[in-house]
């Protein structure tokens, strides 16, 4: 049990809990953050990415991308072990990265799209929930990349 008495709790903060599904589009974003934990089988590794989308209406909310970077499956080892390189690649950081610290803040952008999936509280029911597609670079703003919102090339 947490002993709170002596911490100052702002009576007046929002209430949170629940997560912001944004449409599915290409947002300006930054890693904001990152934890590496076992896989369930503690066979592996994974690597999750707090992406925080920093342009528009939906800037600061934040997508979670889970990257097995170390898996008894290859085929998902390779997947996120590509992602990974391809998001040091667009940073013009070299990969392989020794800490991700440096991935932090660099703007990228990033293909989101819907999701759907089982609620775990009530049987039957399906939520939406986001999930990181691809990577991308940021175009300069006089493009014609930049003149297309979805753009699908990256």
């Amino acid at each position: 049990m947490a002993d709170l008495s002596g911490v100052s709790l702002n009576p007046d903060v929002p209430e949170s809990g629940s997560f912001t599904v944004v449409p599915e589009g290409n947002y300006k974003a930054v890693i904001a953050g990152d934890k590496i934990y076992p896989t369930k089988d503690g066979k592996g590794r994974i690597l999750e990415l707090t992406v925080q989308i920093v342009e528009g209406p939906h800037a600061g909310t934040t997508i979670v991308d889970r990257l097995n970077i170390i898996n008894a499956s290859q085929q998902a080892q390779n997947i996120a072990q590509g992602t990974l390189k391809r998001i040091c690649n667009i940073l013009s950081i070299p990969f392989p990265v020794q800490n991700t610290s440096v991935l932090f803040g660099k703007p990228l952008m990033v293909k989101v799209v819907v999701e759907k999936f089982e609620s775990n509280k009530e049987v039957g029911k399906m939520l939406d929930s986001n999930k990181i597609k691809n990577y991308g670079p940021v175009v300069a703003a006089g493009s014609l990349a930049a003149q297309k919102p979805n753009v699908t090339s990256w």
